[in-house]
């Protein structure tokens, strides 16, 4: 699927939660063989999203293990070489060490990380793209927790301080594959997913690709090169050159496209030497 799938441009965040809930299975992995674990899925999606990111801060996430911890930290080890699927082990691996241990606490739910996203607004940090890989809906609902009413309300005020572009992007692993249609009363960059799908990593890289004409624009800075040269101007001599006398077509003037002139009745005119094609009502003209 990387193969066929554009660049996510500008920055990204991606929690992946490792919390007790996503111990089950998930019911959208069929394709998946043994890679079934709800939390296997959450890995594998959120290393695809790293591997095709321009910037990734890819982070595993659950509940506070202590009530001065995150509750999430970044994946900053470097992986192994080749496929995406062999990673998928060694993240889980880290999940289970002592060092994931002080920090999140796999046996209780998950916990939206309210603190990255104050933080992103203290520090005025620049976020293109948020993730949510877990098993919660995020969905605006009546009578939802007020954790989740909370947690939207600081992706606004994110959006409203740092940057109104921001993508926000929740997923919802346990649920039937799905893409929740567009609402007029929601921000129009909140996508709600349902399940997984390789397509997943090709909807955030086109929604997210509204980021490529700023990118464009700054390439120059971007990739260090020089300053485009000014554009030649156009001479009198230059302008009379492109003003040449266009060719007559007959076919074109009596059936509007070129393509129509094998409809005409034609001959080769048999003089010597001459060889043209002539229409027949005309040859015995030409060759008098």
């Amino acid at each position: 699927t990387v193969h066929n799938v554009k660049p996510i441009r500008g920055s990204s965040v991606v929690f992946c939660s490792v919390a007790k809930e996503m111990s089950g299975l998930c019911p959208s992995a069929k394709s998946l063989g043994q890679m079934s674990q709800l939390d296997q899925v959450g890995v594998l999606l959120g290393l695809m999203c790293r591997h095709m990111s321009e910037d990734c801060d890819f982070r595993l996430a659950g509940s506070p293990a202590q009530p001065d911890q995150p509750g999430h930290f970044s994946v900053a080890l470097s992986l192994a070489e080749g496929s995406i699927l062999t990673n998928v082990p060694i993240v889980l691996s880290l999940a289970d060490s002592s060092h994931c241990g002080d920090i999140i606490d796999r046996s209780q739910p998950f916990k939206l990380p309210e603190d990255y996203i104050q933080n992103m607004i203290r520090s005025r940090k620049r976020v293109d793209q948020l993730i949510i890989l877990s098993c919660l809906s995020l969905l605006p609902v009546e009578r939802e927790p007020a954790e989740h009413t909370h947690f939207r309300g600081l992706i606004q005020k994110y959006r409203v301080e740092v940057n109104p572009d921001l993508l926000f992007v929740a997923v919802n692993l346990r649920a039937p594959t799905g893409i929740t249609p567009p609402d007029p009363n929601r921000n129009p960059n909140d996508v709600f997913i349902s399940g997984f799908s390789d397509a997943i990593l090709r909807y955030i890289a086109e929604r997210g690709d509204g980021h490529q004409l700023e990118y464009v624009q700054q390439i120059d800075e971007v990739k260090n090169l020089p300053p485009p040269k000014p554009p030649k101007v156009a001479t009198k001599t230059d302008e009379e050159k492109k003003k040449k006398k266009p060719k007559f077509d007959l076919s074109q003037s009596l059936y509007g496209s070129t393509n129509a002139s094998f409809l005409l009745a034609q001959d080769t005119c048999p003089n010597s030497g001459c060889g043209e094609l002539i229409l027949k009502d005309l040859l015995e003209s030409h060759i008098k």
